[in-house]
């Protein structure tokens, strides 16, 4: 390349005259010297007589040599590197979406950080409904309750595009304080008695009115006090299946028969009669001929509707 240069620029320079002339031989020369280097600037040089038109010199009228100026590149920029900031960068779990509304599945604390360590601000009751204010950090999700803003577990959340989460704190239910309970306001005990009466013809076997196991009783209740009467219990301590009342009649005892609760509304001042049956597990006998009878009970204890209990004589 430096010899073609060289042989061609002998014919170029042979057009140039003068001041010119003598520059291009001496560029020439330092390209012989320097080699590649130099070409570039015997070139211009050279390029500068150019080619002669009707006898005319073409190319640079001026007696100086062209000044190649080269233009510095620029220096990287240094990187710059920032200080770390005080507060680590929690990255989101997931990618950001819109989860404008959620509901507790559980009794959940709302947190100051999304820590288990963190301030508890409040309590939530399960089902109770949140906004959710943007993404979660590490399953926490920041939420806003009623106006009151934090962070609430993810395992402690349902609603649209919350995945099921494994429990992050201790339990995923913890537990609120005990409310403070409010003893029951005291009643005022009934004033009056009660008095529970069989019929008129009544003897030991009641009125002797059988069904199979049973007995069927007529018994009237007379409330003589200033609270209403909401039932008794009827338990008759014996009884027996018998074929008659003569000293040589067959008597057949029989189990003693569970107590029997009796469900009745009497109002203060009035008096109620009510139909019942007593019954005992002891089957009658395969012969006819058989009355069952029981021994009315000496006392019945009853309730009054404010849940105090008396008891009164039973009576004929």
């Amino acid at each position: 390349m430096i010899t073609s240069l060289l042989v061609g620029g002998s014919s170029t320079v042979a057009r140039c005259s003068g001041k010119e002339q003598e520059l291009a031989v001496k560029a020439m020369t330092v390209v012989r010297h320097l080699g590649t280097v130099a070409i570039t600037c015997a070139c211009l040089l050279v390029a500068g007589c150019g080619p002669a038109t009707d006898g005319a010199v073409s190319g640079p009228t001026t007696s100086e040599a062209p000044v190649v100026t080269r233009t510095a590149s620029p220096e990287p920029e240094a990187p710059v590197f920032e200080e770390p900031t005080s507060e680590p960068v929690r990255t989101p779990t997931r990618e950001p979406s819109t989860l404008p509304s959620a509901s507790t599945s559980a009794l959940a604390r709302v947190r100051s950080e999304p820590s288990c360590d963190s301030t508890v601000l409040a309590t939530l009751d399960p089902n109770t409904s949140v906004r959710v204010t943007g993404d979660p950090l590490e399953s926490w999700y920041p939420v806003n309750a009623d106006g009151l803003a934090g962070w609430i577990a993810g395992s402690l959340l349902r609603g649209p595009g919350i995945p099921d989460i494994a429990q992050l704190c201790g339990s995923t239910t913890e537990a609120r304080p005990p409310a403070a309970t409010t003893p029951d306001p005291v009643v005022a005990e009934p004033i009056g008695s009660v008095q529970i009466l069989g019929p008129e013809a009544g003897h030991r076997y009641g009125q002797g009115f059988s069904s199979g196991n049973c007995t069927n009783w007529l018994v009237g209740v007379a409330n003589q006090s200033d609270t209403a009467v909401s039932g008794f219990i009827f338990a008759p301590p014996s009884g027996d299946y018998r074929n008659g009342y003569t000293d040589d009649a067959t008597v057949i005892a029989i189990a003693t028969p569970d107590p029997t609760h009796v469900e009745i509304y009497v109002a203060p001042g009035t008096q109620q009669s009510v139909r019942f049956q007593v019954c005992t597990t002891t089957t009658p006998p395969s012969e006819g001929g058989f009355e069952l009878g029981m021994v009315a009970p000496a006392s019945v204890t009853y309730q009054w509707v404010t849940g105090h209990e008396g008891v009164s004589d039973f009576g004929w």
